[in-house]
């Protein structure tokens, strides 16, 4: 294989898994999102929405914590089935800041290779790529039968949390269509990073032109 169109691929590949991972932690840390779902509810189990939202913010943080496996929450305990629950969905997170940054290098790595040639593309196909493997995994969350995917699908299509037990606060504290809306919440925000890629490939090339004097 030439070795640009091996960069290319390369470089397409880093953009498709930067996007995706990116777009994971940008919805992770993102707040709003609860505070827009959980404002519909007056009540969320015995908490107001109000405490709803501190003890979120507080789980939120510690989740967001890469290293930290415990969550401490003013005035409550979490029990360890509910902990294991929450440490299951974080190794999406964390896996998602390792692949940001690696495909981040590689990226940079690539695009220093192919600014010689001036190919770009890579950004537009990355961003392609991006939207065919998101849609990809939706299909295989949706599609599954077992394990933390099917736990995953029931709280976005069913709103069904029984992956959360009941005996502390955490039972109850989601709103029914919160999964529903972190789903979107992804989805909106793989198709502005892949909009802001097609962006700079533009801009680059844009800036790049032959100047007539």
């Amino acid at each position: 294989m030439d070795r640009y169109k091996k960069y290319q691929a390369i470089a397409s590949i880093c953009v498709t898994v930067f996007i995706l991972s990116l777009a994971l932690c940008i919805t992770a840390l993102d707040r709003k999102v609860y505070g827009y779902s959980a404002r519909k509810y007056i009540q969320l189990g015995t908490l107001s929405t109000f405490e709803a939202e501190l003890v979120y913010d507080q789980i939120a943080d510690d989740f967001c914590s890469f290293f930290k496996k415990g969550y401490d929450v003013a005035g409550y305990e979490l029990g360890e089935s509910n902990i294991k629950a929450l440490n299951e969905l974080k190794v999406f997170y964390r896996w998602a800041w390792i692949l940001a940054v690696l495909s981040f290098a590689g990226m940079i790595v690539s695009f220093v290779i192919l600014s010689k040639r001036r190919y770009y593309m890579p950004f537009v196909y990355g961003g392609v790529g991006a939207m065919l493997v998101s849609a990809c995994g939706a299909c295989i969350i949706f599609a599954s039968s077992g394990g933390i995917l099917s736990e995953i699908k029931a709280m976005i299509l069913h709103m069904d949390y029984s992956l959360f037990a009941e005996g502390d606060v955490i039972y109850g504290l989601f709103p029914p269509e919160y999964a529903r809306y972190v789903g979107l919440a992804y989805l909106m925000t793989v198709i502005m990073l892949m909009v802001l890629m097609i962006l700079i490939r533009f801009l680059i090339v844009y800036c790049g032109r032959p100047h007539k004097f």
